[in-house]
Parts: C-alpha cells; sequence; structure tokens
C-alpha cells in the first residue's frame, strides 16, 4: 500500500505542476495576443495621426484664404468710401458753381 500512496502522492504532484504549467501557458498567450493587438493599433494610430495633419493643412489653407479675401474687401469697402466721398466733393462743387 505505501507503493500505491507514493504513486498517488507524486502523481498529485505532477498535476499540480501540470496545472501550474497550463496557467504559465495561458498567461503568456494571453500576453502574446494583447501584444498583437497592440500592433495591430499602432499603424491605424499612425495613420489616423497622419490624416489629421492632413485635415489641419486643410484648415489652415482655407483659413488663410478666407482672411486673404477678408482683407480684400476691406480695402475695396475702403477704396468705395473714397470714391464716394470724391463724388460727393465733386457734386457739391457742381452745385456751388450753379448758384
Amino acid at each position: 500500500m505505501s507503493k500505491f500512496a507514493e504513486i498517488l502522492k507524486n502523481s498529485g504532484n505532477m498535476a499540480r505542476i501540470l496545472a501550474a504549467s497550463v496557467t504559465a501557458g495561458g498567461v503568456i498567450f494571453q500576453m502574446g495576443k494583447l501584444s498583437q493587438r497592440v500592433d495591430d493599433i499602432l499603424p491605424r494610430a499612425n495613420a489616423l495621426e497622419r490624416e489629421q495633419v492632413g485635415i489641419k493643412d486643410t484648415l489652415y489653407d482655407i483659413h488663410g484664404k478666407v482672411c486673404k479675401s477678408e482683407e480684400k474687401l476691406n480695402m475695396i469697402e475702403r477704396e468705395l468710401n473714397m470714391i464716394e466721398q470724391d463724388v460727393k466733393y465733386i457734386r457739391d462743387g457742381i452745385n456751388f458753381n450753379k448758384k
């Protein structure tokens, strides 16, 4: 009976070692799986970052064009005011000469 008890004791230790190995293997497998997910996500993040830079460049370009157009409109408005003042000055001069 002692040999049988010893076999049971050794197989219990083997079962513990096997269970620990399976657990460690599962942890290593999950770490590899997560590492693969990170490797899959990084290129996507880099692509989104490049796309965001492209969007910012486009927005800056649009903003520059809008500001340039606004500046031109302000200049045209000032020139129209000056022309209006000149026409008023000429009209006043003509009306003064008629009197």
